[in-house]
């Protein structure tokens, strides 16, 4: 793997364009993360379900955000980070395209709760983690703050 960050001339060493993109990945699957949150009242008033429920399947989704990352890098090392990744977006899109169809209280928590914790748990700070490890040295920690930034900022 290339952990080079200097780069030649005035071309842009791949390694930025990497932090890059996770930064936008970061960002966007926590923005998902987060929508129901603000969809509380909404669907309320919508489908009648209670601030509890909707507050449950946060609670799922968040504790399966914090509980995945170690598995996530696990499986991230044994099948590759762009496999697994791409994976996880391939679950979120999915789990967000079925949102658009929820009617009943479970289907919120499978959906929200569940598939997108899971998601989004794969693509949490131990993403950051290994991008700023595998592709930086001189600034790793730059990276790694901006990656912080964009996963609290979503």
């Amino acid at each position: 793997m290339p952990t080079s960050t200097s780069a030649s001339g005035s071309r842009l060493h791949y390694a930025w364009i990497v932090a890059a993109v996770t930064f936008l990945v970061l960002l966007i699957t926590a923005g998902v993360r987060a929508t129901p949150g603000v969809l509380i009242v909404p669907l309320e008033t919508e489908f009648g379900w209670s601030r509890a429920l909707v507050s449950a399947a946060i609670a799922v989704n968040i504790a399966l955000f914090g509980l995945i990352g170690p598995f996530a890098a696990s499986v991230m090392r044994h099948w590759g980070l762009r496999r697994v990744v791409l994976a996880a977006l391939a679950l979120l899109a999915g789990a967000v395209a079925l949102s658009t169809q929820m009617r009943n209280e479970w289907q919120l928590v499978l959906v929200w709760g569940v598939l997108v914790g899971v998601g989004t748990g794969v693509t949490s700070m131990v993403l950051a983690a290994i991008v700023a490890t595998r592709w930086f040295d001189a600034r790793r920690g730059v990276v790694l703050g901006a990656l912080s930034a964009a996963n609290a900022t979503g």
